[in-house]
């Protein structure tokens, strides 16, 4: 167990870089070699790789008896894989699945059309949800940390610099909340661009509908 916590970021990385491999292996024998058994059993392997990463969050956090940043991005990444991340995989399984589809084009694209459209209306809906659980649980942090500021707009100028620059940890009743802010705002601005790229996506889908 030493071991593994000593090189828990090495394990961390090669894992989720087996997983993206198993996720080509999956979509390779489901569609090309049509080996529904073997696929599944790729699944079964990425399944097997999350439980080892939850495992690894867990090791540490037995050797350090704290929480850390390494468990607060185990944490975030488990997360998406249960909730956006199961979904983003749906919809690559079907957009494969489309191409493999000997229906005729004129059906493939209607159909491409009407689910960008509720992707996008599922993903804006995901995304003012996100937003408000960020600003809520900013504006608690607030009022922990309010004896060090006058005003929420210091507060903010102050977290959003420590972003940059070094940070002042006396200014903080606990650095894990800028931590969990900083690692937080990364996964909010990511979720934004995938906002900005089904707005694009559906935008060029009406307008090559427009052009035929």
């Amino acid at each position: 167990m030493l071991y593994i916590h000593e090189n828990g970021w090495l394990l961390f990385v090669v894992s989720e870089g087996l997983t993206w491999v198993l996720v080509f292996f999956f979509l390779l024998s489901r569609y090309w070699l049509r080996f529904d058994r073997l696929s599944q059993m790729w699944l079964f392997f990425i399944v097997g790789i999350n439980i080892f990463q939850i495992l690894l969050g867990g090791i540490d956090f037995y050797f350090t008896g704290e929480i850390s940043f390494f468990q607060i991005v185990i944490v975030l990444f488990i997360t998406y894989a249960c909730t956006l991340g199961s979904s983003d995989f749906a919809r690559l399984d079907r957009f494969i699945k489309r191409k493999f589809d000997r229906r005729s084009k004129r059906h493939n694209r209607s159909d491409t059309q009407v689910e960008l459209k509720e992707e996008l209306t599922y993903r804006c809906l995901l995304l003012l949800l996100h937003t408000s659980a960020f600003g809520v649980m900013h504006m608690i942090w607030f009022v922990i940390d309010r004896f060090h500021y006058e005003n929420f707009t210091d507060f903010t100028y102050s977290i959003i610099g420590s972003w940059f620059g070094p940070i002042n940890y006396d200014l903080l009743a606990s650095p894990l909340y800028f931590m969990l802010s900083y690692t937080w705002s990364i996964v909010l601005l990511f979720d934004l661009m995938i906002v900005f790229g089904y707005i694009a996506s559906v935008s060029l889908a009406n307008g090559c509908k427009r052009a035929l």
